[in-house]
């Protein structure tokens, strides 16, 4: 069961998922998935908050995005 907590984090995570695509200079998520190899489908999930981001994922964004870790996951630098 999801509380509403969760699905609020997983909001937040999202939105700084989509915003570091963007200012990585992926005008698309197709356009990212494509460059790094990633499944379109579940990244598609993640960046709109339908699904949880999980560790090994989150490893790869950061790392292919160029941003940290801890602030795609919790915002902090």
């Amino acid at each position: 069961m999801t509380t509403i907590g969760q699905v609020q984090i997983r909001k937040q995570v999202a939105d700084r998922l989509k915003k570091a695509r963007q200012s990585a200079g992926y005008k698309t998520a197709k356009s990212f998935c494509t460059e790094h190899n990633i499944d379109l489908k579940q990244y598609l999930k993640q960046e709109e908050g339908k699904a949880a981001i999980k560790a090994s994922h989150a490893v790869l964004y950061a790392r292919c995005l160029n941003v940290s870790l801890f602030w795609l996951m919790l915002g902090e630098d």
